[in-house]
């Protein structure tokens, strides 16, 4: 059984955790969110609000929405995550000629570089990142985190100068997808909320951002929490593998 468990988790990209998260805590968490469904906590009532959707109708539901779409996104596992984001980043970029930037957490940068160049994707990661100026990955604890460990403040200016510079190389528009585990990593959980709620419910701006969370994540939040980010996107969404009655 130790063989078998040391196997699976040697095979897995490495996770990325700040250097004060000792080995064994990374490779633990890691394997967690790699696996686990984290079982749903949402109130009847709150089901309502948040809409259960295959991956494939979620990636549809959101390609085709109008921009200034602020979007909130309950993923179960790190599989179901990366099928989500690889559909959506092919289609945006293929069919709609977008500007994307992803902001992974329980993975690193080069695990999502992989999965995007790999299976039935197979997108050609470097020339999107290089000559076409269409995709760029960056690490979530840095897009939200400066290095003193204090959140990074919503500024509508950031926002609206990468639409300018997506429509500079010729795109349409900009699709901003960010995992916020990394909020739930330093222990900053109001500071999420807080953060989430100075967002605009809805972008004057050809944006769509899409916010990322790990069920196990969303769970921790307060009955309260949950109901007003759900209430404060434009459209939430818990992403199944399949369609569900």
């Amino acid at each position: 059984m130790l063989n078998v468990a040391y196997f699976v988790l040697w095979e897995l990209p490495k996770p990325h955790f700040p250097a004060k998260a000792d080995k064994t805590e990374r490779l633990l968490r890691f394997y967690v969110h790699m696996y686990n469904n984290g079982e749903s906590s949402l109130s009847m009532s709150q089901k309502g609000i948040i809409h259960t959707m295959a991956v494939e109708d979620a990636v549809n539901t959101i390609s085709t929405a109008d921009y200034g779409l602020h979007c909130l996104v309950v993923y179960p596992n790190l599989v179901m995550l990366r099928e989500f984001y690889s559909r959506y980043i092919q289609k945006q970029i293929e069919e709609r000629n977008e500007f994307i930037q992803i902001a992974p957490f329980y993975e690193t940068e080069d695990s999502v570089r992989r999965v995007l160049s790999g299976g039935s994707i197979s997108l050609d990661v470097e020339r999107l990142e290089g000559k076409e100026k269409a995709l760029a990955i960056v690490d979530s604890l840095k897009k939200y985190f400066a290095a003193d460990g204090e959140y990074t403040r919503f500024d509508l200016e950031v926002d609206k100068r990468m639409v300018d510079n997506a429509k500079t190389v010729g795109k349409s528009g900009y699709s901003g997808l960010g995992d916020v585990g990394a909020f739930h990593y330093e222990g900053r959980t109001h500071g999420l909320v807080e953060y989430e709620l100075s967002l605009p419910t809805h972008y004057d701006a050809e944006i769509k951002r899409v916010c990322l969370y790990h069920q196990q994540d969303f769970n921790q939040l307060a009955a309260e929490q949950k109901k007003r980010l759900a209430e404060h996107h434009g459209l939430a969404i818990r992403i199944v593998p399949h369609k569900q009655k």
